[in-house]
């Protein structure tokens, strides 16, 4: 019985007194209770908080851990994506304000961008219309938020564009009349090759870099090619 147990329990805390106090655990015990019965009922709002809050467990774990449990894991977007992470139909969310390097500012300018003018038309609209610095540029490109913004263009290419863009950006109107700035001449790109293993663990290594996780595919494809064959992931043992 649950008083029996009790019993044992403290008689073990006078026998050794290294033994964890009951109450103590009793706490600890109902906290993972209630994570239990909320992954059961809330799997994904679950995860998505846990993915925001690390503790224990490195993001790239709790990443993996979405994945096996079936749920989608989206990465953010400029275009739709929210500033928080959230769960959504059948999986995860991945915000704006959970890319490292992202000011505050410039996720509720997005957002307030998107509500008032509408969407935004490419890379060019949005740095027209967002104040948002070079590096900042670089990390909504590693962390993927650029994808839907450019959808034929790979991210190797909107680095590219970003650079050929950036001395003709329009500034902020002001009281003064200004001349107008002249139009980017076309921009002529390398022909890049098929998304091959170096350019995907470069992709990988970008998410990581400005999310914790990757959101492509799994962190240790990186360094794939490296291991020895045979090999299985935990998973499949």
């Amino acid at each position: 019985s649950v008083l029996e147990s009790a019993r044992r329990w403290d008689r073990l805390v006078v026998e050794l007194p290294a033994a964890p106090a009951r109450a103590g655990w009793e706490l600890r015990l109902a906290g993972a209770l209630r994570v239990l019965e909320r992954r059961r009922r809330e799997p994904a709002a679950l995860m998505a908080a846990l993915l925001v809050e690390e503790g224990a467990w490195p993001r790239h774990v709790l990443a993996s851990e979405i994945r096996r449990a079936g749920l989608a894991l989206r990465g953010p977007c400029v275009q739709t994506g929210p500033l928080d992470t959230g769960a959504v139909d059948g999986g995860v969310q991945v915000g704006l304000a959970q890319i490292r390097g992202l000011r505050a500012e410039v996720c509720l300018a997005i957002e307030a961008e998107r509500r008032e003018r509408g969407p935004f038309t490419g890379l060019e609209d949005l740095l027209a219309r967002v104040p948002v610095t070079v590096d900042e540029v670089d990390g909504l490109i590693a962390a993927g938020a650029l994808d839907a913004l450019e959808p034929d263009r790979c991210r190797s290419s909107l680095r590219l564009l970003h650079r050929h863009l950036r001395p003709f950006r329009a500034r902020p109107r002001s009281g003064t009349r200004r001349r107008a700035r002249p139009r980017p001449p076309p921009l002529i790109e390398p022909p890049w090759p098929a998304l091959d293993r170096a350019r995907r663990a470069d992709r990988l290594r970008g998410e990581l870099e400005t999310l914790g996780f990757t959101v492509a595919d799994h962190a240790l494809e990186i360094v794939a090619a490296e291991l020895p064959t045979g090999l299985l992931p935990a998973s499949a043992l």
